[in-house]
This record gives structure tokens, C-alpha cells and sequence, in this order.
């Protein structure tokens, strides 16, 4: 980055560093020279704009290593209660309505049960009465920038509208313009598995990888994908759709009019229907109790997934694959059946691994996806 006297230049770099200073907090100015490629006096600069605009704070001595000589340096981090952001999360069974600080961190947590049928004057309805109340009670007194929504639908390119929801009764939502005209602060929408992708790049397992793929498994299997540090936006509609890529050509009809999807193979729902069971908590007891059927149905879905997606890795070439939802818990063989399958079968593999892990960032991931779409606009 080579310093500009402009305007432009200098918004530039102040947002660089700050975003710097989130990933590697604490930090102190010469480490955050060194990664800009900038004068120790130009972050000193910029580093007292952010301190006085209050977004980021001294946060005691740094550790340095030994052998370092000079003074000891003052590590710098977030403020996080500089400001706050509210997320809302529009899954397939519920709402959930949270208050995230500047670091990500969830401070408050609402969830309301919605049913499949729900339209848009309904959802509608429910989301502004319960952000108005939410609001209220328990971020009255914070400083709230911004409102993100993921949702379990089809966002429009412009990311104002819900197209549509296969689990709802949704068809041209205008949810930013509705929200927006009774809040009157920023909107930022967008598809539930894209913003989780989002979180793990800014606050989990994919902090510090420029690129990388982020899968969630639950009733539906989707994905977004990170490209050079950036969350993948696609112009059209259809881009991240893991679940309906063919697992078996002319296979089990699906309902987005193709046969043969991922999705209806390996979901958490299709696995709980093959299993005879009703929710999660059964397969849970059932794997605790070491049910040879459960764990064999569980790596064969894994391997599945694995198949797939190795299919996915040889085009695109993604090295580091993050995986959410409730079948990737430790408990469970799924995700090891996965990391095998794709390692095995993937080109030059032997060379150089496909990294599987799952998210650092447990059930949250949806509502804390939500709220990064509007915590990066402070970011990026």
C-alpha cells in the first residue's frame, strides 16, 4: 500500500488498518506498518483518527518476543461497544434477533417460532413488532448502526428483496425497503448460508484465509464461498447452491425440479427420515448409545458429501472448507467421513491436503452471519 496524500487514500488505509486490527488484535503500530508496507508515522496518524472517532482502544503492553530491543509497544484492539449492530436471522423454523458488538461478540439473543406458510404481510408484520420491542428493551441505550438479515430464501442482486423461499410462503419481499422505512438506519440482506460464510470470515474459522468455502448442513445444504478476503456475490441467482449439485444422475426426485441432489441424500432431514427418527435429539441419543445403523447411515452421508464435493474441489480449488449445523459435531462420524473421502479422491491431494474442520463459531453462526453483513460495512 503506498501512501497517497488524498483523501481517498487515507479513508483507504484507515479502514485497512482497522480491519487489521480486528483480525490481529492486539497489535501494536510497527506490526500494523509492517503488514501495510507503511511509514510507523502514517499508522501513528491514522491509528489516532480511529482513537478518537472512540472505534479502537489501547489495550495494555504488547508481548513481544524475545531479543526486541527498544520500548515496549502498546498493543491496540477494538472498542467493541463503540457501536453496535442488530442481526436478524430468518431460518427455516424460526426468527432469531441478536445484539452484536464491534469484536462479533453476541450479547443479546431473541427466537421466535414461525410456521412455513407465513407471507410476506405476516413476516412482515412479526419481524418490525418484535425489532421495534427488541430494540427497546434491550439496546435502547446502544449505539445501533445497522440492521443485517439473512434469510433462508433468494435474495435479488441489488440484496433489497426475497424472490423467494421454497420453505415459505415468501415471493417478492420487499423486506429492506419495509424495515428501512420504519427504523430508518442501513439495510443489508442477504441468503443465510452466504452471510454465515461471511462470519467465518470475519470472526471464525476462516479469520485468517483469503479464501476459502463454508458449507452448512441442517434441512437444506448450501454454501458461500470467500474469494481474496471477499465475500462471493453473484450477479444472477443460483450461485452456492452445494445441496442441488447431482450426487446421482435420474436419482430421488428434488424440488427445485432436478433428481439425484445432494441435499435429498445427506440433509439432516433426509437422514432423520431414513433413521425413522423426529428431531436431532433422538439421532443425538442414538449415537450415544453407539447405534451401529445411525453411525454407518452418518459416514455414508459423509461420504456423499465428500464425493461431491471433491468434484467442486477440482474445479475451484479451494483448500480450506468450513462446515456448520448440527450434524458436524465431534459426537458425530459425518465430518470425518468427509475430510477422508475428499482427500482421497481429490486431484493432487497427496500434494497438498484439503483442510475439513468444522466452524469455531457453534450455533451462533447464523445470527452472528446476519449481523456481519452490516458490522462489514464498517470494516470494508
Amino acid at each position: 500500500m503506498i501512501g497517497q496524500n488524498t483523501t481517498r487514500t487515507k479513508q483507504l488505509n484507515k479502514k485497512i488498518v482497522l480491519d487489521i486490527i480486528r483480525k490481529y488484535q492486539p497489535i501494536p503500530r510497527y506490526k500494523i506498518a509492517e503488514k501495510m508496507q507503511l511509514t510507523r508515522g502514517t499508522i501513528s496518524n491514522i491509528v489516532s483518527e480511529l482513537i478518537k472517532e472512540d472505534l479502537i482502544q489501547a489495550g495494555g503492553i504488547f508481548n513481544e518476543k524475545e531479543g526486541r530491543v527498544g520500548p515496549r509497544s502498546v498493543a491496540l484492539e477494538l472498542n467493541s461497544n463503540a457501536m453496535h449492530i442488530i442481526g436478524v436471522h430468518i431460518s427455516m423454523k424460526h426468527v432469531e434477533i441478536g445484539l452484536v458488538n464491534l469484536s462479533g461478540d453476541l450479547l443479546k439473543l431473541q427466537n421466535i417460532e414461525i410456521s412455513q406458510d407465513i407471507t410476506n404481510n405476516k413476516l412482515d408484520q412479526l419481524l418490525l413488532y418484535n425489532l421495534n420491542i427488541f430494540i427497546t428493551k434491550e439496546a435502547n441505550d446502544k449505539n445501533i448502526k445497522a440492521i443485517g438479515i439473512g434469510v433462508s430464501g433468494v435474495v435479488n442482486a441489488n440484496k433489497d428483496t426475497v424472490i423467494k423461499s421454497n420453505h415459505f410462503n415468501l415471493n417478492e419481499y420487499s423486506i429492506v425497503k419495509s424495515i428501512q422505512s420504519f427504523f430508518n438506519i442501513p439495510i443489508y440482506l442477504e441468503n443465510n448460508v452466504k452471510s454465515m460464510a461471511n462470519a467465518e470470515r470475519m470472526f471464525g474459522a476462516g479469520k485468517y484465509n483469503s479464501n476459502f468455502l463454508s458449507i452448512y448442513l441442517g434441512d437444506g445444504i448450501g454454501s458461500g464461498m470467500v474469494i481474496n478476503d471477499t465475500l462471493f456475490h453473484e450477479n444472477s441467482i443460483g450461485l452456492g447452491e452445494f445441496g442441488h449439485m447431482t450426487y446421482l444422475p435420474d436419482g430421488i426426485p428434488c424440488w427445485c425440479g432436478n433428481r439425484g441432489c445432494l441435499e435429498r441424500y445427506a440433509s439432516e432431514s433426509e437422514i432423520l427420515n431414513r433413521l425413522n427418527l423426529g428431531n436431532i435429539e433422538e439421532l443425538q441419543i442414538k449415537v450415544n448409545n453407539n447405534d451401529v445403523y445411525t453411525l454407518r447411515e452418518l459416514k455414508n452421508a459423509g461420504e456423499k458429501i465428500g464425493i461431491v464435493l471433491t468434484s467442486l474441489v477440482n474445479i475451484l480449488r479451494f483448500s480450506e472448507v468450513i462446515f456448520s449445523g448440527n450434524l458436524v459435531d465431534d459426537k458425530y462420524p459425518l465430518l470425518n467421513s468427509i475430510d477422508y473421502t475428499v482427500n482421497k479422491n481429490a486431484y493432487n491431494s497427496y500434494n497438498k491436503r484439503v483442510n475439513v474442520y468444522r466452524t469455531s463459531l457453534g450455533k451462533n453462526i447464523g445470527i452472528l452471519g446476519s449481523a456481519s453483513l452490516a458490522l462489514e460495512s464498517v470494516f470494508d
